[in-house]
Order: C-alpha cells, then structure tokens, then sequence
C-alpha cells in the first residue's frame, strides 16, 4: 500500500437498508396525484373488470351508461387498490372528480389509450375500408 492511501480518509459507509437510503433521498418532491394514478392503473390494467370501464368509443356500448360513469367506477376502482395497498392518495385529491381528471391525463399519455383517439382510429379504419 502506498503513503498516500494510508493518508486518505475511509469512505463513509453506505446505507444499509433502502429505508436508510431514502433518508438520504436529496429530492423529497412526493409523487404528483396524476403519478400516484399511473402507478395503479397500471396495476389495475390486467384485470378484465377494470379494462371494461375503457373499452367503450360510442356512449350505447358503455357499461355504466355513460363514459362519466364507466370513469367513475375505474376510478373507485383505483380508490379501493390504494387503500387495499397502503397507496396514499392526498386526501384533498381523493375524491372522485379529481381522481377522474388525473386518470383522463393519464389516459392521454398513451398513444391510442383514450376513448376519442380510439374512436378517431375506429372512424379512419371504416373510413379506408370503404374506399
């Protein structure tokens, strides 16, 4: 070993758990509300009941009777997924108007995701089928 290495200070010693680690975090910005909602729908996608309240382009094939509805009950859906899984939600966020905004933002940042772009490409379609 060299003079020099022995005049060098030890490095400090690294967090030994993640829950150390996050003490450390220098950012401690939460997740928005709109990444909070990401996170579940994301979760929720894989489950049939929660993908049928997308599905509809025309109001007739909605489940619930109208796409207000159909968001509501996917989003008291990704209400219930968070309280199952400790998510928290900001509790002036949690309701359902602003929880049905953020997953309509969240829907948008999916190419082919939302209810007009999905009913535009369905138009487009029949519209080159007849041509």
């Amino acid at each position: 070993m060299s003079d020099n290495a022995k005049l060098r200070p030890s490095a400090p010693p690294l967090p030994a758990t993640v829950h150390d680690l996050d003490a450390l975090r220098i950012n401690t910005k939460r997740a928005s509300l709109n990444d909070i909602v990401e996170t579940i729908h994301r979760e929720l996608w894989n489950d049939q009941e929660y993908q049928k309240y997308f599905w509809a382009i025309w109001p007739e094939e909605t489940q619930e009777g109208s796409f207000f509805c159909d968001d509501i009950r996917a989003v008291m859906m990704i209400q219930e997924y968070a309280k199952e899984h400790g998510i928290a939600i900001p509790s002036n966020s949690n309701r359902l108007s602003p929880l049905r905004k953020s997953l309509l933002v969240v829907l948008s940042k999916y190419e082919g995701a939302t209810r007009k772009s999905r009913r535009e490409l369905a138009e487009n379609s029949t519209k080159n089928d007849n041509e």
